[in-house]
């Protein structure tokens, strides 16, 4: 059975490297908000036949890289298979990553991340603690979202790990700390 959790990881950033970020995140957010607008107005929100409406736009408007683009597409999309009688606003900073957009490594100070951007890659060291440890050791994720709360980043890595299956006729769950 496969389990999936999430390790929120502080990130220890330079002044460079937040200015980088930060601009990313609200050039995705802009870019969530003209694509949600394109959505709404001609009642578009496939994912497929947004990307024929606003891909091209997208990128050159905001400056996104392809994968960054896709993601905003998705999200929106995403966002209206819940509602869409009203217009959705994007107002928070974050962004999601597949494996194309991030990847983690480890050196012998510690756990790093790459993460792209708009400029050019960054790739600040993780501010974890020893579960943050435990859940990353031996993973490859392939998501993660990367959000800005209390002027810090975090980078919300989803990881999966496998489990025997329960045995026995009464299995009991319990949760792993």
């Amino acid at each position: 059975m496969r389990l999936a959790k999430t390790a929120v990881c502080k990130l220890e950033l330079s002044e460079e490297e937040r200015h980088r970020l930060l601009a990313t995140l609200k050039a995705f957010r802009d870019a969530c908000n003209y694509i949600s607008k394109a959505a709404f107005e001609r009642r578009a929100f496939h994912p497929v036949a947004l990307h024929h409406m606003v891909y091209r736009e997208t990128r050159k408007r905001f400056g996104l890289p392809a994968n960054l683009a896709i993601r905003a597409r998705d999200r929106v999309s995403k966002a209206y298979k819940q509602r869409q009688n009203k217009l959705l606003r994007f107002s928070r900073l974050s962004l999601d990553l597949d494996s194309r957009l991030f990847r983690l490594f480890k050196k012998p100070d510690g756990w790093y991340v790459s993460i792209a951007t708009v400029q050019k890659r960054v790739k600040p060291r993780l501010a974890i603690g020893e579960y943050q440890r435990r859940l990353l050791e031996g993973t490859r994720p392939s998501h993660a979202v990367l959000t800005y709360r209390n002027k810090q980043f975090y980078l919300h890595v989803t990881v999966e790990r496998e489990f025997p299956d329960p045995e026995g006729s009464n299995p009991v769950g319990v949760t792993s700390g």
